[in-house]
């Protein structure tokens, strides 16, 4: 099973996605030192030694930086970097495992998942609260 699930993650279409993806993010440097923008030339080069690690078992994820910042609205949080490699990875994991776990969340979980976030909660709070107003006041 797990190999046909790297298979599935490792085809052309699905990392093409996973490229876009990446590259629609602002142009960061991961922990290895690789810059966004580099990544495809990175990939091109190297993806058929990454690809044969993973199914072999021994691919390596690389560090992950813990830092501390300081969001728009003044308050600290902490967020974890990692390499650009595994963060290319990941985004391609999630694009083939995302679609079977939608389906065992409830479908009142907002919290990181695609087209969700805090206004569709506080909707759905909304369309709750009306609806239990509506019925105390039958």
């Amino acid at each position: 099973m797990v190999d046909c699930l790297l298979e599935t993650v490792f085809k052309e279409q699905n990392l093409n996605i996973a490229m876009e993806n990446l590259l629609s993010k602002n142009d960061s440097c991961g922990t290895d030192g690789l810059r966004i923008s580099e990544f495809p030339n990175y990939w091109r080069l190297n993806h058929e030694e990454i690809i044969e690690s993973v199914l072999a078992g021994s691919y390596l994820p690389g560090t992950v930086q813990n830092l501390e910042i300081l969001s728009k609205s003044g308050k600290r949080r902490m967020i974890s970097k990692l390499n650009t490699i595994d963060r290319f990875l990941l985004r391609a994991l999630y694009q083939v495992l995302q679609p079977d776990f939608e389906k065992v969340f409830c479908a009142n979980s907002f919290a990181f998942i695609d087209a969700k976030g805090v206004i569709a909660a506080v909707e759905q709070a909304q369309k709750y609260i009306a609806l239990a107003t509506r019925s105390f006041t039958s």
